[in-house]
């Protein structure tokens, strides 16, 4: 899957083109003069034929969803309004398995993080935090800090998150002037799935579910 933290820095026709690109690797004519010149500067695209949105992955497919609810944000259309059970950890997946997975914990004000899995491999962030504001269908979210894992060249085995830093250290890089991330965004709803029911909500094309109301429990 795209990552979502690289949409959120995106903007104007780079989704277009972003989405293009899926079908410009599997050699697509596009009916598009525009398109057309913009891919054929690159030696690796080779139009061939006629490639419709069945030919491709489901990885694929994905992607293009989701790159599409980006397109389609609006900051001047009616704003999307949480109320107080915004509060709480959110993972992208609604089972808990090992450890977190990527995951936006909110908070009561205005704000908010973003932490990475805990199941990748040799990480380098751990993740995001700042304050957010929502305006239309548009989640804005002004990064202030990033917390990332210095450590040396050793790793070792973990179970089942395969490889992990041997001393891994936590340290924190505040910018001064923030960075402005975007993402499509819902209104929180609730989802029933194997008899379990959450409340559920679209950031960035993708489906986070509450997995606790105490944002202490985010690690």
């Amino acid at each position: 899957m795209i990552d979502l933290i690289s949409l959120g820095k995106m903007q104007g026709k780079s989704f277009r083109l972003l989405r293009n690109a899926i079908y410009a690797k599997h050699g697509h004519i596009f009916a598009s003069e525009e398109l057309t010149e913009y891919f054929s500067r690159f030696d690796w695209y080779k139009p061939t034929k006629t490639v419709s949105y069945a030919d491709l992955s489901e990885v694929e497919r994905k992607n293009i969803e989701m790159i599409q609810k980006f397109e389609k944000m609006d900051e001047n259309s009616e704003t999307i309004v949480w109320g107080p059970e915004k509060e709480g950890v959110w993972q992208d997946i609604f089972v808990m398995a090992a450890g977190w997975s990527d995951r936006f914990v909110i908070y009561s004000d205005i704000k908010i993080e973003f932490l990475f899995s805990q199941m990748s491999e040799l990480q380098l962030i751990k993740g995001l935090a700042g304050t957010y504001t929502i305006r239309g269908n548009v989640l804005l979210f002004s990064v202030s800090q990033i917390d990332i894992y210095e450590h040396d060249a050793r790793f070792q085995e973990s179970g089942g998150d395969g490889f992990t830093w041997a001393n891994p250290k936590e340290n924190t890089i505040y910018f001064k002037d923030p960075v402005i991330l975007r993402f499509p965004v819902s209104k929180i709803y609730t989802f029933n799935k194997f008899g379990i029911e959450r409340l559920a909500v679209e950031i960035g094309g993708r489906e986070f579910y509450k997995m606790a109301d105490n944002v202490t429990l985010k690690n």
